[in-house]
């Protein structure tokens, strides 16, 4: 049977019964009679509607599951191989590696199932095009949405990554750039074709070691050599792909697969900034980094990847969402499963080769399988006879302690918490360098919480459970910590939390390396009336259980002043969606109250749309002064500074703290994340508690979590911004008070004389009310949430 894409399209004929047929009949033989106007015919429980793509293993029809009456995209293994094993087994695991990946960013399959003998997929209909689709029309790609795309890539390989699965064939073919609706912006990036998936080193490959597999352009030397792989190959894919993106050419050419390898092997590509001098020259070094050939030179994960981009991203806040233009027409719109197998077959344009020349390529590419595949037999033949001769020589390394890393890295904390992670993968570098602890190496397992409560509580759960980790790191909202803790206390696991908070809980589950509200909320009080001198205070935050409770807090704090004879009042309260850009009526109120201070308890992305809304001459309040506790040196550059010159933050740490420890951590965080990379409170603290587990797993002689949270109990550790320690009694750590005020580059500088030179002992409940009335304080916050830390969504 011919490829239906290369085929011509033939005319409605007649049946010998003189039944009008559509040319789906002819062409698909294996679909049932059409029962309605405007279909192929029937395939199982679904409606073919029409063809949207074919590739080396299957066709994908647009298709109507019939029951739900549901648009999906059907993906049928091609006839003619159906009787071979191999193929039926590379086409389900497409399906089995798609469906074990819970990420917005990998193609989601509904369901896997056979009719009439052919194995198929069915997957959600989307609107949009393959980016190589995108790429091909003459002009490049605009640099925000390059970057999105990228990022999303990043984070769909990490979601497979961490599940210990390797996509292989990671290339512009293989990412669909979704559109919110026909014809509509950008939405997102997603992964699709499994179909090469892998888990390395213990899962029978379906092609030999040493036969190549994937797509030249886009393949990493060790996969073009037949070398086993991690990975790091799918990183150097994306590479390939943002290199691609970003100038429009590939970073490795040539006009056979042979000279493409040749490129691969021998040849280092220009830089992104020769082609484009628009590109940022952190995501130039990033490219360059990913493309490096020793898979020990490149980005080691994925998580790195997106965090890197993160930032990169974040110079653009507060523009509108990038759009792409429409599709060219001819080009379909829809099923994120348009997969062209082939190399030489693109969505909506295939290209058919002249049969001579498919021939020379295939025996070229016969050649080089073949030649690569003697290498590396003889490569472990040469392996086999030294381990032969030499048994004593090799010795099985240590297992890996597994620690989880639990952050938001999309939704709109994914800006805050992602430079968290870098810490923390920092500080996990440093301790395996070191010789792991116990002897043993720790294994990072870095998890999306996508800034959902309720995500973080599932993941906490996934961590503990299945991925057996010995600690987590992460958290970064109060609603979020809330929702693990429950997690943590009821599987008997160990959570390193490292962000300032509302204080009111104590958790022997928890290790709090953050301010409590005597070291931050309250001194901040204080540095409003007794520094600025201002009496009129504006409330403004997020509406989630850490504003809600560090308000009460500072209006305790404030009615205490008061009561001591201070002209002090908060005279206004608003609160804003976590996540919503909403903010002109909040803004609008604190000038109707005439405040001459903000105390902004905003935290994420809303924090873009307040600045520059209170900022904006017509509508905001431009004179007025703000002090920020949840935002830190990372997120100013991210906002616009301009917006904030002049503005005060509160925190443990700036890292321009004249410490030989802080000089260290800022270098250390330049040199591996980019020369512009500023260190913040939460990654100082999230740096400072992966060293002290190490310490206290080291003390403890154990990784259990009882045992560790036991030796962690007043230990020391000398951070960044002080020689912290855990208080033995509430497992707090003892922070000093810092304000820093915002320049107009985006760099802050410390407030002489502000705050306090010691660390200070964390009081979680302040004395201003008994722990009953506190407690019965969060209980009706739960309660009106409908048992939530974070207020319902508005209707």
């Amino acid at each position: 049977m011919s490829d239906p894409d290369s085929a011509e399209q033939t005319q409605p004929g007649l049946h010998p019964t003189g039944d009008t047929v559509s040319p789906g009949v002819r062409q698909y033989p294996f679909l049932g009679p059409r029962q309605a106007p405007g279909e192929l015919g029937r395939f199982g429980n679904y409606r073919v509607v029409r063809l949207l793509g074919s590739g080396g293993m299957g066709l994908v029809f647009e298709a109507e599951e019939v029951a739900l009456r549901r648009p999906v995209a059907l993906k049928v293994l091609k006839p003619e191989l159906a009787a071979d094993p191999e193929s039926r087994e590379r086409f389900l695991r497409e399906a089995r590696a798609a469906a074990e990946i819970p990420s917005d960013h990998v193609v989601t399959v509904l369901s896997v199932g056979e009719a009439g003998g052919l194995p198929f997929l069915a997957m959600p209909l989307l609107s949009g095009e393959t980016l190589q689709a995108r790429i091909e029309r003459p002009k490049l790609i605009d640099l925000r949405t390059a970057l999105v795309i990228a990022r999303d890539t990043a984070a769909g390989l990490m979601a497979a990554h961490v599940r210990g699965l390797i996509h292989r064939d990671i290339k512009p073919a293989n990412i669909w750039v979704e559109a919110d609706g026909p014809n509509g912006p950008f939405k997102r990036a997603r992964i699709f074709d499994f179909g090469l998936v892998r888990r390395p080193h213990h899962e029978t490959s379906l092609t030999s070691t040493g036969f190549i597999v994937g797509t030249p352009n886009y393949m990493s030397p060790e996969q073009a050599a037949g070398h086993e792989v991690d990975a790091r190959a799918d990183l150097f894919s994306l590479g390939c792909v943002m290199y691609v993106m970003l100038t429009g050419e590939l970073p490795f050419r040539g006009k056979s697969a042979l000279a493409v390898m040749s490129a691969l092997a021998n040849r280092a590509p220009d830089p992104v900034l020769a082609k484009n001098p628009t590109v940022p020259p952190t995501v130039d070094a990033l490219v360059l980094r990913l493309l490096e050939k020793n898979p020990e030179d490149r980005v080691r994960t994925a998580a790195e990847v997106v965090a890197a981009l993160d930032a990169a991203i974040a110079a653009f806040s507060g523009s509108a969402p990038p759009s792409l233009p429409s599709p060219v027409k001819g080009t379909p719109l829809g099923a994120d499963t348009l997969v062209p197998g082939k190399s030489d077959t693109w969505l909506g344009t295939p290209v058919v080769p002249e049969p001579r020349i498919e021939r020379v390529r295939r025996r070229r590419a016969v050649f080089v399988c073949c030649g690569l595949a003697l290498i590396v037999a003889l490569s472990a033949f040469i392996g086999w006879r030294a381990i032969q001769n030499h048994p004593a020589a090799y010795v099985a390394p240590p297992e890996p302690i597994v620690v989880g890393v639990l952050h938001s890295q999309s939704g709109t904390m994914a800006v805050s918490e992602n430079p968290v992670i870098d810490a923390t993968l920092l500080a996990i570098e440093e301790i395996n360098a070191a010789g792991g602890v116990l002897g043993r190496p720790l294994k990072p397992i870095v998890v999306d919480g996508k800034s959902d409560p309720d995500e973080f509580a599932r993941q906490a759960e996934r961590l503990l459970t299945e991925e057996r980790a010995a600690v987590v790191f992460g958290c970064w909202t109060s609603a979020s910590r809330k929702a693990v803790r429950p997690v943590f206390e009821r599987n008997a696991g160990l959570l390193f939390y490292p962000v300032q908070y509302e204080g009111l809980e104590e958790s022997p589950r928890i290790v709090y390396l953050g301010p409590a509200p005597n070291q931050q909320l309250i001194p901040a009080v204080d540095f409003v009336i007794d520094t600025l001198k201002r009496k009129r205070i504006a409330l403004v935050g997020s509406d989630y259980v850490f504003p809600r409770t560090a308000h009460a807090i500072i209006r305790d704090r404030v009615a205490e002043r008061k009561a001591a004879g201070v002209d002090v009042e908060v005279v206004v309260e608003a609160l804003v969606p976590l996540g919503s850009p909403l903010v002109v009526n909040a803004i609008a109120r604190v000038r109707n109250a005439n405040a001459d201070v903000v105390i902004n308890t905003i935290n994420g992305t809303t924090n873009a749309a307040f600045f520059r809304e209170l900022r904006a001459p017509k509508q905001g309040v431009p004179n007025i002064t703000t002090l920020s506790v949840s935002i830190t040196e990372n997120e100013v550059r991210g906002l616009d500074p301009r917006a904030m010159t002049d503005d005060y933050l509160v925190a443990s740490y700036f890292q321009t703290v004249d410490r030989p420890e802080s000089r260290a951590f800022v270098q250390k965080i330049r040199a591996k994340y980019g020369s512009d990379r500023a260190a913040s409170d939460m990654m100082a603290a999230a740096y400072s508690g992966v060293h002290l587990w190490a310490r206290a797993a080291t003390a403890a002689k154990s990784i259990e979590p009882p045992a560790v949270a036991t030796a962690v109990r007043g230990l020391e550790f000398a951070g960044p911004g002080a020689r912290i320690r855990i208080d033995p009694e509430n497992l707090h750590a003892w922070l000093p008070v810092r304000v820093a005020k915002v320049q107009a580059n985006g760099e802050v500088a410390l407030v002489p004389g502000a705050g306090s030179v010691e660390p200070v002992r964390p009081m979680p409940f302040p004395p201003t009310r008994s722990r009953d009335e506190w407690n019965q304080f969060l209980r009706k916050l739960e309660m009106d949430w409908g048992g939530k830390w974070q207020a319902p969504e508005r209707k």
